[in-house]
């Protein structure tokens, strides 16, 4: 992000936040994927091979 843009955010640019989202949105989709699918797959080694509750299995 260049100063011009973060000071435009500070300032409330809504272009600004266009242009921050366009440029960041993709990666930090990518990290909460990477991140979720972590958990659930920590989440399973230590609960052993309990089946999980029907609202959260995929389907």
């Amino acid at each position: 992000m260049t100063t011009d843009t973060r000071t435009r955010v500070r300032a409330g640019d809504p272009d600004a936040f266009a242009e921050l989202f366009d440029t960041y949105a993709r990666g930090l989709f990518k990290v909460g994927t990477v991140t979720f699918t972590s958990a659930i797959t920590q989440r399973a080694v230590v609960d052993g091979n309990k089946q999980m509750p029907a609202e959260h299995q995929a389907g």
